[in-house]
Formats: structure tokens, sequence, C-alpha cells
């Protein structure tokens, strides 16, 4: 074979392969990302009481026609490998749901608002007297 042709095969096959790997997690919307949150807590602590809140959350939202298509299917996806007993697994897609998050617009808006607390350097001399660290 030469070069030629197998750069063609490469070229060909890298579609296909882009569709089959995805984009990664989908960006959920600013309302979602507390259910991101809250899915991830009740996975990781394999609480079935809490998957079942978050269940109920997500129909909510669902039958009121808030929940993003991309966010219903990945909400799923975990959902259903912790029910399937795969803890594991849909703690890691729940992980990856919520580090490919990216600051929306509004999540933009809303830290630019907050006030950001000023406290003053501690010193020596405004160090509270006694105990002041820290024991294991």
């Amino acid at each position: 074979m030469n070069m030629n042709y197998q750069f063609k095969r490469i070229l060909m096959t890298l579609p296909v392969l882009f569709l089959w790997v995805g984009c990664g997690p989908p960006q959920v919307e600013h309302e979602e990302r507390r259910l991101v949150e809250s899915l991830l807590s009740a996975v990781s602590t394999r609480n079935l009481a809490w998957l079942d809140e978050n269940v109920a959350a997500i129909e909510k939202r669902r039958a009121e026609g808030t929940l993003s298509a991309a966010a219903s299917r990945s909400f799923g996806e975990i959902i259903g490998l912790a029910r399937g007993g795969r803890w594991e697994e849909a703690e890691s897609r729940a992980f990856e749901l919520r580090d490919a998050q990216r600051p929306t617009a509004r999540d933009r808006e809303e830290a630019e608002r907050r006030e950001v607390a000023h406290h003053e350097p501690i010193t020596p001399k405004t160090r509270p007297k006694g105990k002041t660290r820290l024991t294991p």
C-alpha cells in the first residue's frame, strides 16, 4: 500500500470517529447545574433515597418542559447506570458532566454582581490571642 492510500483511508475514517466519540458531556443550562451537583452527590454516596429525589426533580422539570434534551439524556444515563448497580461508572459519568461545564453568560453576570468580602490581612498585631492553629 502506498502512503497516499493510507492517508486517504485515515481521512475518511475521521468523521466517523468524531461522530462515534462525540464532543463529550453536554453543557447544561444554568438552572440545571444544581441537579448535576445533587446527582453527583447521590451516586458518589450510593444513596438510593437521594437518587430517587433526583429522579423526581428531573421528571418534574421534564414534565414542565424546562429540562434540555441533552441534560435529560445525560441524567438518564447516569441514573440508569446507578440503578443497574454500576455505581463507579455512574459516578465517573457524573464527574465528567460536572467537570465539562463552563460558565454561562448568566454565571458571569451573577459573579460580577456578587460582593466579595474583603478582610484585613492577619499580622502579628491583629492575630487573635489563644489557640489559633488547627490540630489534626
